[in-house]
């Protein structure tokens, strides 16, 4: 597959990398679609003390298309909450800090 690669500040590329697995509680998401936001920007330019923790990196956070496999076992939320877990349903990254006290934040994976 292929994917943007963050090394250092300034330096991202596309690389074709190996297809990860997806571990517990987790769905690999074939990427339809990508978008750019203010942290990627301050990433590109300055890196990030929690986002990049070791470089080579897969770059970027937001992003959304079909579900490919989930990790046998994974217990994922319900729709209600945006969590899928059936192959081919359509998921995207929810990149909002959660209370911990909504239906949705205690369902869903950490």
């Amino acid at each position: 597959m292929r994917a943007a690669m963050f090394y250092e500040p300034g330096d991202v590329r596309m690389e074709d990398v190996p297809e990860p697995e997806p571990g517990p509680g987790e769905i690999l998401v074939r990427i339809g679609a990508a978008l750019t936001c203010g942290t990627d920007v301050k990433t590109f330019k300055r890196g990030h003390p929690t986002l990049i923790k070791e470089v080579p990196s897969p770059f970027g956070h937001e992003f959304g298309g079909p579900s490919r496999r989930s990790a046998k076992g994974s217990k994922i939320g319900g729709p209600a909450c945006g969590w899928w877990q059936q192959i081919r349903r359509r998921a995207t990254v929810a990149t909002t800090a959660r209370s911990g006290t909504s239906r949705c934040a205690r369902t869903s994976p950490s």
